[in-house]
């Protein structure tokens, strides 16, 4: 994070005119080994979903990182600029919204410190943005997780249709 940090601050200041977005975790519709949307919904039939426990995140849909560089584009923005929903949840939280739009209420997931899973590196607790500024000065609204969830699952509720269809 610092690292990049540094770099953006280097780009602002050599090239004022430069555009930056700073991005969370990104969702997009489509079934995707880095998409967590689908590592959740291959791991329906588990016992127990883990996750980080007291990590705030936030996410930000593909798509709505395609119209804001339309706009920005478009306005010739410059700056630094986090792109996300404006919703700050927990890991917990967004599995928890995940499994229940499927109709799994009741699926158990277990947080555990981050030391558990095994990584390399030192991982922040909270990795939310703040996407206001962007906001304030377009007026674009970006999508809520539970619109990304709902999208995702229609498109490949769809894609399996045509997939059928096909056969």
């Amino acid at each position: 994070g610092k690292m990049k940090e540094e770099i953006e601050l280097f780009l602002a200041g050599r090239y004022p005119e430069v555009c930056i977005f700073r991005l969370p975790k990104v969702l997009g519709v489509e079934r995707d080994t880095k998409n967590m949307l689908t590592d959740w919904e291959y791991k329906q039939a588990d016992d127990e979903i883990r996750c980080i426990k007291n990590m705030k995140m936030s996410v930000v849909a593909k798509e709505d990182i395609y119209q804001a560089c339309l706009i920005s584009a478009e306005r010739k923005m410059h700056g630094i600029y986090n792109l996300c929903s404006e919703e700050t949840l927990s890991r917990k939280e967004l599995a928890a919204k995940f499994f229940e739009r499927l109709g799994m209420d009741n699926k158990k997931i277990v947080e555990l410190d981050a030391d558990k899973f095994g990584f390399l590196d030192r991982r922040p607790l909270n990795v939310s943005l703040d996407c206001s500024k962007f906001s304030r000065e377009t007026g674009y609204r970006f999508r809520s997780y539970e619109m990304m969830i709902e999208q995702y699952l229609q498109y490949n509720k769809l894609n399996e249709s045509r997939k059928e269809e096909e056969k």
